[in-house]
């Protein structure tokens, strides 16, 4: 059989979606609610929400090293942090408390001129974050101001995520670019390569430790597709192309690092398909399937999972007004820890101050071994100045983050 179907730890992954008795019900929307990861069940209707913004909530983010500290973005071009009282939680939980107490943010930023639609904690620097409208600014949180501001795009920036390190920074766009940001080597983009053809939105994420990025989008007959590019090399075009199907649902890609796993979740879709990145190419291993379309979709971090039941990855589904948890499984018959599934992850201690980070230097994370608690770090090293191809248009190609509490935005 080993001649003709490939091997794989994951072939057999299932998706175990939440009891009715555990998932999160009756979740409003307009202003963001959170609720600790062990409360489920129907939300009280008088509950605190988290009142940051005069807008809708278009983002939010929780810090990887503060698990009560979280990020939002709204529509009125503001982000806030905001600092989660869990007995604030718990009270409104059980009703103890009277009146109804909500959240106050602890900063407000006026970020943005136009809408901001992203916020993204920096993955080893602790009290940076990055927001995007039509500029990606980099905030030193503890002295309320921007430390750096990128160039203005020509449109909406559509999705951004960090490299492994956050030395880099890759944004996608509503202009169908795909462009890379050293921030601390200026404003302008590093490199700036022909993306997706397609009108419709597009997303990006970096493949972990790998030199690898991931986007997705839409050809222009509207086709969804998948991109794995080089990042060293992303004017050349990607290295791989995958059509998924033709839809209107933008697909969200979610990495998992320690499996090297993608999962790809369509808005509007019900279904979350999951692949395999091996030598550059991707695998399908199979898909998730339910009735129920997702209006939004994000994963706990790889710390918190559930390692006797070998869960390698828990997503939580927005639909309608409820939040569903959904496990990833691998089935094993052996009840010991299986030291294959989970590499060391990434920890909650932070491997830079801010001003570290600021002034230039640069560290790889800090990562726990889930079995024992052990971290690994490595000592911050010079930051190395982004080297880019030549840039030049992409050729078209033929078609071939535990946080203690769950927070529910807008759809985006």
């Amino acid at each position: 059989m080993s001649r003709f179907v490939r091997q794989s730890s994951y072939r057999h992954v299932f998706g175990q979606p939440a009891k009715k008795e555990k998932v999160y019900d009756n979740i409003k929307g307009g202003a963001f609610l959170v609720t600790p990861l062990d409360q489920t069940g129907k939300t009280p209707d008088l509950f605190p929400l988290c009142r940051a913004h005069t807008a809708p909530v278009l983002d939010t983010a929780w810090s990887p090293f503060d698990d009560s500290l979280i990020a939002s973005a709204g529509e009125d071009g503001r982000v806030a942090i905001t600092r989660i009282d869990d007995t604030i939680l718990r009270d409104g939980w059980s009703g103890d408390a009277g009146e109804v107490r909500d959240l106050e943010p602890m900063m407000k930023f006026n970020a943005h001129g136009r809408k901001a639609g992203h916020v993204l904690w920096h993955p080893t620097a602790n009290g940076i974050l990055a927001s995007a409208s039509t500029e990606v600014k980099i905030w030193d949180v503890e002295a309320g101001q921007a430390a750096f501001t990128s160039e203005i795009h020509s449109d909406m920036v559509q999705s951004l995520d960090w490299d492994f390190v956050g030395s880099t920074y890759a944004t996608t766009c509503k202009d169908k670019k795909l462009r890379l940001f050293d921030p601390r080597s200026g404003s302008s983009a590093v490199t700036v390569a022909d993306s997706h053809s397609g009108i419709k939105g597009s997303r990006v994420a970096w493949m972990g430790s790998l030199d690898r990025i991931v986007t997705t989008g839409f050809s222009r007959t509207s086709e969804r597709q998948v991109y794995v590019w080089d990042s060293r090399e992303l004017t050349k075009g990607p290295i791989k192309t995958l059509t998924i199907d033709q839809s209107s649902g933008t697909l969200m890609p979610f990495w998992n690092a320690g499996n090297n796993v993608l999962f790809l979740a369509g808005k509007g879709d019900g279904n979350i398909r999951y692949y395999e990145y091996e030598n550059d190419d991707l695998f399908y291993l199979t898909e998730f399937t339910s009735p129920s379309p997702q209006r939004g979709m994000c994963f706990l971090p790889p710390r918190a999972l559930n390692v006797s039941d070998n869960e390698i990855a828990r997503a939580f589904k927005c639909v309608g007004s409820m939040v569903e948890p959904i496990s990833f499984i691998v089935p094993r018959k052996s009840d010991a820890f299986q030291s294959d599934l989970y590499p060391p992850t990434l920890s909650s201690k932070a491997a830079l101050t801010a001003e570290q980070w600021i002034g230039g230097k640069a560290a790889q994370p800090i990562l726990v071994n889930l079995e024992n608690g052990n971290e690994s770090a490595a000592s911050p090293v010079p930051a190395k100045a982004f080297t880019p191809s030549t840039p030049t248009p992409a050729p078209a190609r033929a078609a071939s983050t535990p946080t203690p509490t769950v927070s529910t935005p807008a759809p985006t």
